[in-house]
């Protein structure tokens, strides 16, 4: 995959379903908008915990979502799940290689910042908030609605590095 633009999405389940439904739409218009852009490219769906948060455990999890994004998936985008089942520090790796990342979980936005890696962070905790807003990220915040021909133009902006 090294050359290639690589899309990180990472996702993870909310409490109110009707997030989830809001990073799903975020999720299928990224995908659909690299596989325009980089018809090369590689979208990367990063599953950062095999449990879904906020008592949810294995009712609704990373791995849930991301099939759901791969399943409506142009034919033309190659699209790849990275399950849970790799150390923190190779996801951290992984990530790095990366052109742009959606995440939604903070330890995603965490790599993507540290590594300096264009990112968008999805939010509905303070954490992430708190987070997001002290090293100046793009913020979405899943409890309204979403502008997603923003996030369409900013992943026009992220101009893959060579």
């Amino acid at each position: 995959m090294r050359g290639k633009p690589l899309l990180a999405l990472s996702l993870k389940p909310a409490v109110d379903p009707a997030f989830d439904a809001r990073q799903l739409a975020i999720a299928g218009r990224a995908v659909r908008r690299w596989a325009e852009l980089y018809p090369d490219g590689e979208v990367l769906l990063l599953c950062l915990s095999e449990r879904g948060n906020s008592g949810l455990q294995f009712a609704r999890t990373d791995l849930d979502l991301s099939r759901t994004v791969a399943a409506d998936a142009p034919e033309e985008a190659s699209v790849h799940i990275i399950g849970s089942e790799i150390t923190p520090w190779l996801m951290k790796g992984v990530l790095a290689q990366c052109s742009a990342v959606i995440a939604h979980r903070l330890h995603a936005q965490m790599f993507a910042h540290d590594a300096g890696i264009p990112m968008i962070g999805l939010s509905w905790e303070r954490k992430s908030d708190v987070f997001l807003d002290s090293v100046g990220a793009t913020r979405v915040d899943l409890a309204h609605d979403i502008d997603a021909d923003a996030i369409e133009g900013w992943l026009d902006r992220c101009v893959p590095s060579a």
